[in-house]
């Protein structure tokens, strides 16, 4: 438990801070109030973190909530980091949003159950977050894996590890069945339009090559659609992604228009 000479030193240290800042007039010394409260409260956060036990912790809970100055974020990688897991698990349940590093904190120190309430809070937040999708999937997370591609089914077309996942479990759902017709969808109304072809009077060949590359960039998103569809088995996807794909294309400088058109030896275009 706590130790109630400790608490009336820390409760004698906050009132020696009131006394002195009812007496304030001076704006410097506001600043130097706020100073040592925080070193006050500081203190005490450290103090209680490192008892471990539930009273500790409900005696931080109330002491945020009249003041956070210390931050809630850094208070839950402090408990993470001590291993004192009922506190991380208060303050998760607290709060409305939890940080990357706190999760990656509980994930680096194989606190499984509170990284699971975290993600499980906001999987959202963490979908692309590396270190989340290697746990998830090293640890074989189904269900959070799930919950990832109904929320955002656009990484398993971004992460290999999450697609590759997903083919040895077999998981192929209507969300992202749903994602890779948008991809599709998109990916053919933004096709670069291909500039006329055959004989054709131009003044020289950068026309040709703006779009052959942005033909190879199109052409490498189709493949990488055909990839993930086949790895998840839907063939007729992948098929359809095929079809969006297209050529590229090749020219050959055939010498002045008026000439070679025109048959006329002594002009020029």
């Amino acid at each position: 438990p706590t130790s109630p000479r400790a608490h009336n030193a820390f409760a004698k240290a906050n009132a020696s801070v009131d006394r002195v800042e009812v007496d304030c007039n001076s704006e410097d010394l506001e600043k130097d109030i706020r100073t040592h409260r925080n070193y006050v409260i500081e203190k005490e956060v450290l103090y209680l973190v490192a008892q471990g036990t539930e009273e500790s912790a409900n005696r931080l809970l109330f002491l945020f909530k009249e003041n956070d100055s210390f931050g809630w974020d850094r208070l839950l990688e402090l408990a993470i980091s001590q291993g004192n897991e009922y506190l991380a698990t208060k303050i998760v349940d607290a709060s409305q949003s939890i940080s990357d590093q706190s999760v990656e904190a509980a994930i680096r120190n194989n606190m499984h159950q509170l990284a699971d309430n975290m993600l499980t809070k906001d999987i959202k937040k963490y979908a692309n977050n590396l270190v989340v999708i290697n746990y998830v999937v090293e640890n074989d997370k189904i269900d959070l894996v799930k919950s990832m591609l109904e929320i955002e089914p656009g990484v398993i077309y971004t992460n290999t590890t999450i697609s590759d996942y997903c083919k040895n479990k077999n998981i192929y759902n209507k969300y992202v069945r749903n994602y890779l017709n948008s991809q599709m969808v998109a990916l053919n109304k933004n096709a670069p339009s291909k500039p006329q072809v055959g004989l054709i009077r131009a003044q020289d060949e950068s026309g040709f090559i703006e779009y052959n590359e942005k033909v190879k960039v199109h052409n490498s998103n189709c493949c990488m659609l055909i990839d993930i569809a086949i790895k998840l088995g839907d063939l007729k996807s992948a098929k359809k992604a095929k079809s969006l794909a297209k050529p590229l294309l090749k020219w050959t400088l055939l010498g002045d228009w008026a000439q070679v058109v025109h048959k006329c030896r002594t002009c020029s275009s």
